[in-house]
């Protein structure tokens, strides 16, 4: 049998994994991680996600090979720094797994010094929806979100509930500072709960800084002294502006201490 691909006609089994369930309905899951001196960030907690997604997805998923095979992809590439991407999905007769690794040039060192404007989207999203807490490769509404970010001049967009709530960035979750005191939404207004998130949280608690999960309106998010955003990729940014209300971050000295904190952070973990 053939198959049309890109203007040609090819064998199909040149083409088999793109016939697969995984890529024609999106059945599967990915994890994005960074690595440093060749040593993934964080990898167990990533990799228990997986497994969680893994489990409600009906997919067969053995963390320790995984585990054995990202180190693997870094060595084989000779990578000291980058990123790596995790991809299981549904095969007919099994699971797929594809991992690659390198390196990072999304972020630059002046974002981090200036930082990135954030926008909301102006769609609602259902905050019941048990499958926003799966890190899934069907990730049409995330793109779309960022993509609309960008048609702003924006480095993320927020999404929020049919309840009004704030959840999460199209790739991160975010945070704000009011009073020296850090807020975040909460797992119940519907986000999916980033391994960078569970990481600052515990920074903050461990250094003493008062950290509340709740339930918080786009009104009080430009309300704040400070605001950042988080994700594996990423870290920890600076927003320097939302829906127009502009940001000191120079100013700021919540976020430097919590940035601090997670260098910390890693280097114990």
């Amino acid at each position: 049998m053939e198959v049309y691909l890109n203007g040609e006609l090819v064998a199909e089994s040149r083409v088999k994994e793109l016939l697969e369930p995984g890529f024609l309905f999106g059945w599967g899951l990915f994890e994005t991680l960074r690595f440093y001196d060749s040593r993934p960030v964080l990898l167990n907690e990533h990799l228990k996600r997986l497994e969680a997604g893994a489990v409600q997805l009906k997919l067969d998923c053995d963390c320790q090979a995984i585990a054995k095979i990202c180190r693997q992809v870094i060595s084989r590439n000779r990578l000291k720094e980058g990123y790596l991407r995790i991809s299981l999905f549904k095969k007919r007769t099994a699971a797929g797994l594809m991992v690659y690794a390198a390196p990072l040039a999304y972020y630059p060192k002046e974002a981090y010094a200036s930082g990135v404007k954030l926008v909301l989207y102006p769609f609602q999203r259902f905050s019941k929806d048990p499958f926003i807490k799966v890190k899934a490769i069907s990730y049409l509404k995330s793109r779309l979100c960022w993509l609309f970010a960008q048609e702003k001049g924006a480095e993320e967009a927020l999404f929020y509930s049919e309840q009004g709530f704030i959840q999460e960035g199209s790739r991160s979750n975010v945070f704000f500072v009011k009073g020296g005191k850090v807020f975040t939404p909460s797992a119940r207004c519907g986000l999916l709960e980033g391994v960078t998130r569970k990481a600052v949280i515990d920074v903050c608690r461990g250094c003493g800084l008062d950290l509340i999960e709740g339930e918080y309106t786009a009104r009080r998010l430009s309300g704040a002294d400070e605001v950042f955003i988080t994700s594996s990729l990423m870290e920890i940014m600076p927003v320097c502006e939302y829906e127009g209300k502009k940001f000191d971050v120079q100013s700021y000295r919540v976020t430097p201490r919590i940035y601090r904190g997670y260098r910390k952070y890693l280097q114990k973990n």
